[in-house]
């Protein structure tokens, strides 16, 4: 990565994908794939995305245990959500989670 970085060398879109730095490259309706994935994050647990997104933007903390009590934090208000309840109601009772 160093050498692509200092030389400025064009990183293919295969070779990113290759990295793990891209899911998906090419021959494929981006359209199409992003009103898929719109449509599963707005019928998801929307609380728990948000949640989840705090903790990865709190993750470049340099100190590994503040990183540690947030994500705590999180995790305790995610435990008594909404979402949380409706989560687990559905697993016990083998259906798709219906989260509002």
């Amino acid at each position: 990565a160093q050498e692509y970085f200092y030389s400025n060398k064009k990183i293919t879109a295969q070779l990113a994908y290759e990295w793990g730095m891209v899911n998906q490259v090419g021959g494929f309706n981006y359209q199409r794939m992003v009103m898929q994935i719109a449509g599963e994050l707005a019928t998801g647990p929307r609380e728990a995305f948000a949640a989840g997104k705090k903790a990865f933007n709190q993750a470049i903390l340099p100190n590994l245990e503040e990183v540690l009590d947030y994500e705590g934090i999180l995790q305790d208000a995610a435990g008594k959500s909404v979402e949380h309840r409706e989560g687990v109601a559905a697993f016990i009772e083998k259906r798709p989670p219906k989260f509002e």
